[in-house]
Formats: C-alpha cells, sequence, structure tokens
C-alpha cells in the first residue's frame, strides 16, 4: 500500500462513521402519506366535495385528501402516493382524462392504483375505456350515480377506500366452459367461469356480447366427469348480474333460487376444485 493510500484510508473510515451515525441520529423514515384522489367536475364537486371530504376525515384519518381542479393539478398529483382515485369521468374531456390516468398508471408500481369513475354515462365509459385503459381493469370500477342515493354513492366510495375495489369473498380459480343467455330468451353465448365460489362467480364473455348490471341469466355448465352425479351432462342454474367490470366482457355474477340439490351438486364441484389446487393438479370439466 502507498504513503496516499495509508494516509487517505482513516479518512474515509471517519467518513463512513459519520454516515452511520448521522443515519442513527435520524431515526426511521416516515412512511409516505397515502392521499384518496377526487377529481370532480364543478358540477360534482359542488354537490358531493365537501361530503366527499366529511367522509375521508371522520372515516380515515390517516389518508390525506386531494381535489385537482384542472389536468396540470392532477397530473403533478401522480407523484404522491395515492390509495384511491374517484375520478368523474365529466372532470376532462374523455380522450385526455383517460390518457392522464393511463400515464398514471404506466408509472413504476402504479399500475394497481384503484379508480373508482363517477358516471352518467357508463355506456360511453366503457367504449372510451376499453379504447384507452383495458389491461387495468381488475383494479377499477364504476358507478352511474344517478341510479343510486347519496348514501349508496358514500357508501361505495368507503367500501372502495376499504378494498381497493377487490372483492372480499373467497372465490377458486378454474377456467370452466359455460353457455349462458338472458332468461325468456332463446339465444345462447359462449363464456368461461375463471373463479367459483358458493354464492357466485366471475365469468368472461367470449363472442363479443356486453354484460349490463342487474341482467338476469341462465346457466348451463357441462359437467363432464360428475355428471353422474346429477341428472343430465350439464349443469343448469340461474343467475344475477352484480357487477360488471370496465371493458363489459367480465362479470360478477350471483347465484339465484338454489335448491338443495343444486347447492349440493354447487358444493361438490367447488370441493373437487379445492382439492385439485391444493394437489396442485389443474381442474378440468371437459367432456370426454
Amino acid at each position: 500500500m502507498s504513503k496516499t493510500d495509508t494516509a487517505t484510508a482513516p479518512v474515509e473510515e471517519k467518513k463512513d462513521n459519520r454516515s452511520r451515525v448521522a443515519e442513527i441520529l435520524q431515526g426511521p423514515r416516515k412512511k409516505r402519506k397515502s392521499y384518496v384522489f377526487f377529481a370532480l367536475s364543478r358540477e360534482l364537486s359542488v354537490e358531493y366535495g365537501s361530503q366527499f371530504e366529511a367522509l375521508i376525515k371522520q372515516s380515515f384519518k390517516q389518508l390525506g385528501i386531494s381535489r385537482p381542479q384542472n389536468a396540470e393539478e392532477l397530473k403533478r398529483g401522480f407523484a404522491r402516493q395515492i390509495s384511491l382515485m374517484v375520478y368523474d369521468d365529466d372532470f376532462l374531456p374523455a380522450d385526455e382524462g383517460l390518457s392522464l390516468l393511463r400515464s398514471m398508471k404506466m408509472r413504476l408500481n402504479e399500475s394497481s392504483t384503484p379508480i373508482l369513475f363517477l358516471t352518467r354515462d357508463p355506456g360511453r365509459l366503457i367504449e372510451n375505456y376499453a379504447k384507452v385503459l383495458a389491461p387495468f381493469q381488475e383494479n377499477d370500477d364504476y358507478v352511474d350515480y344517478r341510479k343510486l342515493t347519496n348514501a349508496e354513492i358514500f357508501n361505495r366510495v368507503r367500501v372502495a377506500v376499504t378494498s381497493g375495489n377487490k372483492r372480499r369473498s373467497r372465490r377458486y380459480r378454474t377456467n370452466l366452459d359455460l353457455s349462458y343467455g338472458l332468461l325468456g330468451a332463446e339465444k345462447d353465448y359462449k363464456a368461461k367461469i375463471f373463479d367459483l365460489s358458493m354464492h357466485g362467480a366471475m365469468i368472461r364473455d367470449e363472442t363479443g356480447r356486453i354484460f349490463h348490471d342487474a341482467e338476469q341469466l341462465r346457466l348451463s355448465i357441462p359437467l363432464g366427469r360428475w355428471a353422474d352425479l346429477a341428472d343430465g351432462e350439464y349443469f343448469k342454474i340461474s343467475a344475477r348480474v352484480r357487477r360488471t367490470f370496465m371493458i363489459g366482457k367480465e362479470a360478477g355474477i350471483s347465484f339465484e333460487h338454489l335448491t338443495e340439490e343444486k347447492s349440493l351438486m354447487l358444493a361438490r364441484i367447488i370441493t373437487s376444485l379445492a382439492n385439485a389446487q391444493n394437489t396442485r393438479r389443474p381442474p378440468s370439466l371437459k367432456i370426454g
């Protein structure tokens, strides 16, 4: 080692020690505060803005509140940690607003930031959303506020803050073939069940049809290896659409008018799926 190296080593060591002491004195870094954003049009800001603020302050005291007034303020807010984005689709022109939200989703670690859209035209929102934000639909949802009471709107915001728009009930992942039709109509459509519970399921249409809230459906599920447990090769059941995902091709449904026999059959299917997942065997309901 040269004389120069020998001379500089103690100096560098002292700097390292000072840095470590400084870190200790600073203590633990504060956790970034999370915010609920309310991007509201002037009309909704007047009608609901102060009440939304009161809801968050009373029920979620750990969260901050941001109410951007224009596109530039909204964009600057993306630097914050966002717990929930409540977005009125009249806040900005559709193309500009959804493009800004996409830029938020594209930021590092922000793709799962949930958005709750407030709309009075779900059809227009779904059409525009599908063009820009379809890859992120799992964590996004919408409310047609014209059809809800104020109490229902506030409760929907409360649930969204708590759950991040995620489903709470336990469901079993699967990939079951399904045909469905509207109650009272003869036409059938092809679909898939991609998760399933005793009370309902998530289904995905494969024909291009769009689901609508409160639709009553008749379902027909090929039983395959469970056919000997029922009267026929198909398990037929009725359901109601409870929730539609943003682009309309996926829906959450609840089963209705379950007889004891149908409940038992459903329990057998779910038990088989659960056992297959526990043993890491992919479940199957294919005929033949």
